[in-house]
């Protein structure tokens, strides 16, 4: 298929796909172009997806639905595919949310387009509630107001360690202007209130050498809905608007590739948009890395596509900062000081925790020193699966101390939760050389 593929391209043949789907898996003849899989936490999603003939896998994309606040639609009702051998695949897939209170169905046919040389996934995805109207809609709103579709769910899985691959995301704006935002995995409020253009809502990454997936929303996909960017940047979500009178939203859209030539031009004429000063110290944030020691002297880099992983405040965070000395050994360290109680979280979250391995020990540590510490203490916390582990917590006055916490994985759990340095009560904290690896 590979090498038919090639001298389809070069014989300048119209190039005719034979689209399949066997054991979960998307076939183009004998070549698997995405694969299907369904956990609990994102849902039903096509991973390892290629958008070019011949090409790699660019993405991987969640056809359910989720909500911060909500269980997502991951257990799976229905998988049905017609048109087996031919140059049009139509896939159906249905899920529900355990308490069976939203159902979603999602509707992709599968083409391929020779003026774009690319495939073409024409989706239409609906969220239903089962229960309505609800006796408390304020409640109900409360908890959904982040009912999302993720399109697609991550760009960059084809090579995390080639910093070139994905550089911007590119959309749209109401005016019709192309904004570039940079990847840089930090928060900003222009990534989570995006408007979209409503005669062409597009969006997606231009700069690949290697295919540039790109999201149209059709229909009124756009004006019922905005973009969000995931504070890490791995994903966009589409947040839809509530209606206190609908049982049921939608979005339209298709997914494609443009050539490089196309690309180019549209990332020329893209207006960035930039950090203010504001923001630029804001998320001057420190580096983590496992298996290392975080002595806090080294940040991300927010002017590239810096993928490593960083501390993130949360909580009354104007009483806490990040210094690169005061630390351990005259290091770098996280500084907490207040005259009134005040709750400070620096955590380690999402897509940036450390992988673990089911059976092995793993110890999270740090140094810890206390000035007038009143209240719970400074501590570490760490969230492996559904189990939560706890530091001794330290108050009063100590010189650096070292706190650790000692973990078994448990099975069928790959990655953490979450990892934080804690700080509850009134007074002065300092942390220092975090530490999390495996125990030998």
């Amino acid at each position: 298929m590979y090498s038919k593929t090639k001298l389809a391209q070069k014989s300048n043949v119209l190039y005719q796909p034979s689209f399949s789907w066997k054991d979960n898996k998307i076939f183009d003849g004998d070549r698997q172009i995405a694969s299907f899989i369904a956990d609990s936490y994102m849902g039903p999603i096509l991973h390892d997806m290629f958008l070019k003939p011949g090409g790699k896998p660019l993405i991987n994309w969640a056809i359910g639905w989720r909500a911060q606040f909500v269980t997502s639609t991951y257990i799976v009702d229905k998988i049905s595919a017609k048109g087996e051998g031919s140059a049009k695949l139509e896939m159906e897939f249905v899920s529900h949310t355990p308490d069976k209170c939203y159902t979603s169905q999602t509707y992709i046919v599968l083409t391929y387009e020779e003026n774009l040389k690319s495939y073409v996934y024409n989706a239409k995805s609906t969220l239903l509630m089962n229960k309505f109207p609800f006796a408390n809609w304020s409640d109900f709103c409360q908890k959904c107001t982040q009912w999302y579709l993720t399109v697609p769910l991550e760009f960059t899985n084809i090579n995390p360690l080639n910093k070139t691959m994905w550089q911007v995301w590119i959309y749209k704006d109401v005016e019709g202007n192309w904004i570039k935002i940079p990847l840089t995995h930090l928060w900003s409020p222009g990534f989570y209130d995006i408007q979209f253009n409503r005669k062409q809502g597009i969006l997606g990454l231009f700069d690949s050498p290697d295919g540039n997936p790109v999201i149209e929303l059709l229909d009124n996909t756009s004006e019922n809905s905005k973009g969000a960017l995931c504070f890490s940047a791995h994903d966009m979500h589409l947040k839809c608007k509530l209606n206190m009178y609908s049982q049921k939203y939608w979005a339209k859209y298709r997914l494609f590739s443009y050539d490089d030539k196309h690309s180019k031009n549209i990332v020329n004429q893209a207006r960035c948009q930039v950090y203010s000063s504001e923001e630029l110290e804001v998320y001057g944030l420190p580096r983590f890395e496992s298996e290392k020691i975080n002595d806090f002297t080294q940040e991300i880099d927010i002017t590239t596509n810096d993928r490593g992983a960083f501390w993130i405040p949360f909580g009354d965070i104007g009483y806490s900062k990040w210094l690169k000395t005061g630390g351990y050994k005259g290091k770098g360290c996280i500084k907490t000081k207040s005259e009134t109680p005040v709750s400070i979280n620096w955590l380690i979250i999402d897509f940036f925790v450390p992988g673990i391995i089911s059976g092995k020990d793993y110890m999270f540590s740090a140094y810890v020193k206390t000035e007038n510490l009143e209240g719970e203490g400074a501590y570490l916390f760490c969230k492996i699966g559904e189990e939560e582990y706890t530091s001794s917590k330290l108050t009063g006055n100590n010189d650096w101390t070292k706190v650790q916490i000692t973990i078994s994985a448990p099975s069928e759990v790959r990655h953490t939760k979450q990892l934080a340095l804690h700080h509850k009560g009134k007074g002065c904290s300092l942390f220092s050389h975090v530490e999390f690896r495996e125990l030998k």
